[in-house]
């Protein structure tokens, strides 16, 4: 791993892996991270940072080391990919948002070729204090230049779309305490809604895009899709709700709890494959908790469950954390999900004396019933040149 600024704009880094033998990382692998990888990255990435613009320009491939996957599952390579953005206030409150991005994706037995991908946007922000409203429109072109394709389809590809969201929010405030202090208590209702008209699809391949993981930030997501081989149609209204407590003094956040859901209004038509169609008019509750009721202490939880059944529970976490300014750092966290998954996770990080240092990780499986990793260790060495 390589570093390197050749000036104030512009920086550069390089980022190679090998191994001969690809048993090796199984073998000699201190984590679980590390045995478990199935790729070794290969990039080399230059930035340049022109103030109202950006810059970038990446290589990269991968060594796949695990024997099970088949060559046609290997990932793609980009040679190269170039990325140019620029966001700029063309007038007051006003924004011009410009990103631009050309990839070529080599692969020996799967469909590769290039794609250039162009989604301009333009924006008004009206913001107050006690509240906001953004609407955007944005446009998306991208086109594909496509090599190994099967018979009949054609090498050439293209495909636009139009999006137009419109963002807003309140903020009302009252006069509260925590624990004896002196806050603010919030109450932010946000409406978020989203119109994309659908474009077929079908005949576009998938380099590098899936769907998110559903969450809170996907109650805020113009796109449900995480790469631009996909921009799904959808006529949806989000609304959420957030009330904080907020330290008079500091402004410190004590305590944030969010609920939210989506609405559609019509059923989305584009997915990863045709066969993929949604018909649900709503989207599952979303319910967040972020707390900070000490100076060091720090307590998050969510829960999502299925709108149309409040008993059946689909995803949940609870997570606590300590970390002081002398690093100690002890943290705790417990998520399940529907397809039962369940398990704990523990670990710390705490000094005992000068430069030395003790470690601990447990992650335990409770489906499963069995610790799927643990470590115990003692860090010890100089600050400055040896550890």
């Amino acid at each position: 791993v390589h570093s390197i600024r050749f000036s104030d704009q512009l920086t550069g880094s390089l980022n190679l892996n090998y191994v001969s033998d690809d048993d090796y990382l199984e073998d000699l692998g201190g984590s679980l991270a590390v045995t478990s990888t199935r790729h070794l990255k290969r990039q080399a990435l230059l930035n340049y940072n022109g103030g109202w613009f950006s810059l970038n320009g990446q290589l990269l491939q991968y060594q796949t080391i695990d024997n099970t996957i088949a060559p046609a599952d290997e990932p793609y390579k980009l040679l190269p990919r170039v990325s140019f953005n620029s966001n700029r206030e063309i007038l007051e409150d006003i924004y011009l948002d410009i990103p631009v991005q050309y990839t070529y994706f080599d692969h020996s037995l799967k469909v590769d070729g290039s794609r250039f991908d162009l989604n301009p946007s333009l924006s008004y922000l009206w913001n107050r204090s006690w509240g906001f409203l953004k609407p955007k429109a944005s446009l998306r072109y991208t086109t594909y230049d496509l090599d190994n394709r099967a018979p009949g389809l054609d090498s050439s590809v293209d495909r636009t779309t139009t999006t137009f969201s419109l963002d807003s929010g309140l903020v009302f405030e009252r006069p509260a305490s925590w624990f004896g202090k002196s806050t603010t208590q919030t109450l932010e209702p946000r409406a978020f809604y989203v119109y994309t008209p659908e474009e077929n699809q079908d005949d576009i391949p998938l380099f590098d895009t899936g769907t998110y993981d559903f969450g809170v930030g996907s109650l805020f997501r113009e796109n449900r899709f995480s790469g631009p081989d996909r921009v799904g149609d959808t006529n949806q209204l989000t609304l959420a709700l957030t009330s904080r407590f907020l330290s008079d003094q500091t402004a410190q956040q004590y305590l944030a709890v969010t609920l939210g859901q989506i609405f559609y209004f019509e059923d989305r038509q584009i997915g990863l494959t045709s066969s993929t169609t949604s018909t649900n008019d709503t989207s599952s509750y979303v319910a967040t908790l972020e707390s900070r009721p000490f100076q060091y202490w720090t307590f998050d939880a969510g829960l999502q469950w299925d709108s149309d059944l409040i008993d059946d529970m689909e995803k949940s976490f609870v997570r606590v954390r300590y970390l002081d300014n002398e690093r100690r750092l002890f943290s705790a966290r417990y998520q399940y999900d529907s397809a039962n998954n369940e398990y704990t996770k523990l670990s710390a990080y705490w000094p005992v004396a000068e430069n030395t240092t003790l470690v601990g990780h447990s992650y335990y499986s409770i489906d499963q019933d069995r610790a799927v990793e643990s470590v115990l260790g003692i860090e010890h060495g100089s600050s400055c040149c040896w550890r």
